[in-house]
């Protein structure tokens, strides 16, 4: 969507900052989205408020800087940027502004995923108050699609800043709609669900193109895509961390979705080798118009006294997020062991030429 060169400003006029009720009415819609079970934060705009009722300490981490990137009661601005889509559809960008400094004294230490010794000791080290102090930053997106649907998505900087999504299913092992139990349908999670590809693909998204159909090797249940209405992150085989964000292709999503028959669809998911077609259309992807609106003046400059992505250990302001795998804008590599490895070379040529037909 901003694969073009200066697509996040056109049309644009005056950013303009949000009224406080309205950047309370834009916490809530985020925390809708992005949760399947959010609680709810009870009216109180303090982030260091530990009262969130949820099961899970990463969700209640990721609840917490959503709070402060949104109402950011310990300063710093959310202005609304008004666009014209190359669709020509009208959009509203949302931009946070830097944090104090001081805000970093709480994870600027934290350490590289590697040093820790288990994924729940990653989470604890995910920050609770936005971590960008030294660059303006999008977050979300509002638009209105060819249907007139209004969607809220949420953007890279944001995505970054919370702890990584829990990855899909392989191919061979999509979760069956059965298995899914009530209660585990209500728990607190991620409401977005996440796809993985090669590292080998993301040289094609960065470019500018949607994911393909043969380049997925996890996909959600039908039920966690229906949940999100198609919407779907995208992420690197050993870097968890998403690249992108989208929506699964119409196509795909009615067949896999509400198949014709009634039945479960579960068994041919029309994605992966030998598939056709578009599988993501990219809202937001590393590389494109919006990541390089948050790029960094000096980047030596964003490197100092930053607060730092638990992964990898870099500032997230230094124009990747902070993440080691992120490398100028044009490619995503691994950071973390593989235990499995089932790609191959020829299903990247096929997803690549694909790509560039």
């Amino acid at each position: 969507m901003f694969a073009k060169e200066g697509s996040s400003t056109i049309g644009g006029k005056k950013d303009a900052p949000l009224k406080k009720s309205d950047r309370r009415k834009l916490r809530d819609r985020s925390l809708d989205i992005l949760f399947n079970s959010s609680s709810s934060t009870g009216g109180n705009d303090s982030a260091d408020n530990s009262d969130y009722n949820t099961s899970e300490e990463w969700t209640s981490r990721a609840e917490k800087l959503i709070n402060d990137a949104i109402i950011a009661p310990k300063g710093g601005d959310v202005l609304s940027r008004k666009l014209k889509l190359a669709s020509g559809h009208l959009a509203t960008l949302f931009l946070r502004t830097p944090s104090p400094l001081t805000d970093a004294v709480e994870h600027a230490t934290c350490d590289k995923a590697s040093d820790h010794q288990s994924y729940d000791d990653i989470i604890k080290s995910y920050p609770t108050t936005w971590p960008y102090h030294k660059t303006t930053q999008p977050i979300l997106l509002e638009y209105e699609d060819s249907d007139r649907k209004l969607h809220l998505v949420p953007l890279l900087p944001l995505l970054a800043a919370l702890p990584p999504p829990l990855p899909s299913s392989p191919l061979t092992k999509v979760v069956e709609e059965s298995s899914i139990t009530e209660a585990s349908n209500k728990s607190s999670q991620y409401k977005i669900p996440n796809i993985s590809v090669h590292p080998e693909v993301s040289k094609y998204i960065c470019r500018g193109a949607d994911l393909m159909s043969a380049g997925i090797r996890t996909f959600p249940s039908p039920w966690a895509l229906r949940q999100s209405k198609g919407l779907v992150t995208i992420s690197i085989i050993g870097n968890p961390q998403p690249a992108a964000i989208g929506f699964v292709d119409r196509t795909l999503f009615r067949d896999y979705c509400y198949p014709k028959n009634g039945g479960n669809n579960t068994s041919s998911c029309g994605v992966g080798i030998g598939a056709k077609g578009v599988g993501v259309t990219i809202v937001n992807c590393y590389g494109d118009d919006l990541w390089k609106l948050g790029l960094p003046p000096s980047a030596k400059q964003c490197e100092e006294g930053g607060s730092l992505n638990p992964l990898t250990g870099g500032t997230y302001d230094n124009g990747n997020y902070g993440n080691a795998g992120f490398v100028d804008g044009k490619y995503v590599y691994r950071i973390l062991q593989q235990v499995e490895e089932d790609e191959s070379d020829s299903v990247e040529e096929e997803n690549a030429s694909e790509d560039e037909a």
